[in-house]
């Protein structure tokens, strides 16, 4: 939404079964930041809210944040979002699963270095980011892009992306990670 007129904003509306608007009749403003903010996913948190993870150009850089809201539309995060992903580069495209405890393991594609990686970092229900750096999905050569990921039902996420090897192939690849971060298929995935 750009009705600020600065750029593009989150914004998120609450919508009953049966259709009726339980939020104020514009939606709650989830991120007015300066510089844009697009390519938006949300989930339930499974108590009632939700999580909404979105790309965010409010540094010189495209960077991933989210931010957590009740039923009511109150912030349980920080006031904008969290930071999820590294300022010193470019991030693209977040995905994002239910951890089954109120948060959320999300993926996305980084090109901060010159081969492109899919990274994933896990946030708890409190807005804490518990891997103390984001994890490197695949360490495979090539361009990686195009995240996708689904709950593997026990605490852990199933990523899969596109690996351009050498710019030319485009082969699908799949991990499953646990909830801490360890890798449980084949060190750079399998195809």
């Amino acid at each position: 939404d750009n009705r600020s007129g600065s750029g593009w904003d989150v914004y998120a509306q609450f919508v009953s079964f049966d259709g009726k608007i339980l939020w104020r009749k514009d939606g709650i403003p989830i991120c007015t930041s300066l510089g844009d903010q697009e390519s938006i996913l949300a989930i339930s948190d499974g108590l009632g809210g939700g999580i909404i993870v979105w790309e965010d150009h409010r540094s010189q850089n495209m960077d991933i944040y989210c931010q957590r809201v009740d039923r009511n539309g109150k912030f349980l995060w920080k006031d904008n979002g969290i930071a999820i992903s590294d300022p010193n580069g470019d991030q693209y495209d977040p995905v994002l699963v239910s951890d089954s405890n109120g948060g959320v393991i999300i993926a996305w594609w980084d090109i901060t270095t010159p081969d492109w990686h899919i990274l994933a970092q896990h946030v708890s229900s409190e807005g804490n980011i518990l891997w103390d750096t984001p994890l490197v999905v695949s360490p495979k050569d090539g361009i990686q892009g195009e995240p996708r990921i689904v709950s593997d039902n026990a605490g852990g996420a199933i990523i899969i992306w596109q690996n351009y090897e050498n710019q030319i192939s485009n082969d699908i690849f799949a991990q499953r990670i646990d909830g801490d971060g360890q890798k449980l298929w084949n060190e750079k995935g399998v195809p």
